[in-house]
């Protein structure tokens, strides 16, 4: 893996990005089933948005 490669687990995360992914994935989950919820995340090249959707993949996985 790269510098530029994104993460894909917790264990990878030294940059605590988790506690963000933690947010999104709660409103994604919690938000009632007849809304339709759209969730952005914006920012730059390298700025970790990939990572971030990753975590959320796995914390909602890791929710069932």
């Amino acid at each position: 893996m790269g510098f530029d490669s994104p993460i894909v687990s917790m264990q990878e995360d030294k940059l605590n990005r988790w506690i963000f992914a933690k947010q999104i994935a709660q409103i994604a989950m919690e938000a009632p089933r007849e809304w339709a919820v759209r969730i952005g995340v914006y920012g730059g090249w390298g700025e970790g948005k990939t990572s971030v959707l990753n975590l959320v993949d796995e914390i909602v996985k890791g929710q069932g």
